[in-house]
């Protein structure tokens, strides 16, 4: 499974960092390739930055992701699993807005486009099923950081719980994916006609629908399911945390249902700065610490700067050989 995974990584990254300069979308290779190209953000530009640019970050945390992830054996799975999950996210929602676009122009699809319709959801379901089993395969790998103390009669086993800084981040990073993957597929199903039906309106009052009807509903689901299935959401994987109940275990399918619903209430989100964490309490969960890989975080770091030159240099390449015409 180790091999696989590193190939299937290595795979969808190059696949992604090549149809971002190859342009000829009107070509057979083009079209073969784009059954492969997911990348990890969207489509539409999010204020400044460019979709490109968002998608380029992504796919190259995916790159250095697979590349730490093989040259430590499999010990170093943070970043693969960020990326492996946040791509996760984007191909499920993905399907859902590929069915509202075969609906929205059902009556216009050509015959010889169900072909092409038939074979990107098989494949999008396979890629999907490949990511589902990496994460299962690289979190069952991981254990819970502990220590024993050993007592006169007894041993007792302790856990460490993951702290308040590193929950923040998890808020930060998890709540960044919902705006960003979320409100662009939201954007890009606000453009189908199909909606009008619903009487969702554009502007002002569809971003307000987005954060007081959709919002709660992708968070609700993106909690629970990765909760559920992996026991640990995006911005756990990459501070290397896990969802347990009281004892160290799974928690129960209960457990989990309750504590992503008491997320609803007010200031749940930021409630574990004020030593209550709501939603650990209510559904009987904590959040413990894996064990350290060998890699320290710190130099995760060094991806912000080494992309910002890596960008400038593509950028300047770009604009030289416009400018030569080549």
């Amino acid at each position: 499974m180790y091999k696989k995974i590193i190939a299937f990584a290595l795979f969808l990254s190059i696949i992604s960092f090549f149809t971002a300069f190859y342009n000829d979308y009107n070509s057979n290779l083009y079209y073969v390739l784009s059954f492969f190209n997911y990348s990890i953000a969207g489509w539409i530009d999010v204020g400044w930055i460019e979709a490109r640019t968002l998608r380029l970050f992504f796919n190259f945390l995916l790159f250095v992701g697979v590349i730490t992830y093989y040259f430590s054996k499999g010990k170093e799975t943070r970043l693969l699993r960020f990326s492996f999950a946040t791509l996760f996210v984007q191909l499920c929602f993905g399907v859902v807005v590929q069915f509202i676009f075969i609906l929205n122009r059902f009556e216009g699809i050509e015959v010889k486009s169900y072909a092409g319709i038939v074979i990107s959801y098989v494949i999008t379901f396979f890629v999907l099923y490949v990511l589902y089993k990496s994460l299962k395969y690289m979190s069952d790998q991981q254990s819970l950081d502990f220590e024993t103390v050993a007592y006169t009669e007894s041993t007792e086993v302790y856990y460490f719980k993951t702290g308040n800084w590193e929950r923040l981040l998890h808020f930060i990073i998890d709540n960044l994916i919902f705006l960003l993957i979320g409100y662009q597929l939201f954007s890009g199903i606000l453009m189908f006609e199909f909606f009008n039906y619903f009487g969702i309106v554009r502007g002002d009052d569809a971003d307000r629908f987005f954060l007081l009807i959709v919002f709660p509903v992708f968070s609700f689901v993106y909690y629970y399911i990765f909760e559920k299935l992996f026991s640990a959401t995006p911005g756990k994987f990459l501070t290397q945390s896990r969802l347990v109940n009281s004892e160290g275990l799974v928690p129960a399918n209960s457990h989990v249902l309750l504590r992503t619903l008491c997320r609803n209430i007010p200031f749940d989100g930021v409630s574990f700065l004020f030593n209550a964490s709501w939603h650990d309490n209510l559904s009987n969960t904590e959040v413990f610490k894996e064990k350290k890989s060998e890699i320290s975080g710190a130099y995760y770091f060094l991806i912000i700067p080494i992309f910002g030159i890596l960008l400038f240099l593509v950028k300047a390449i770009e604009g030289y050989l416009h400018t030569t015409n080549i």
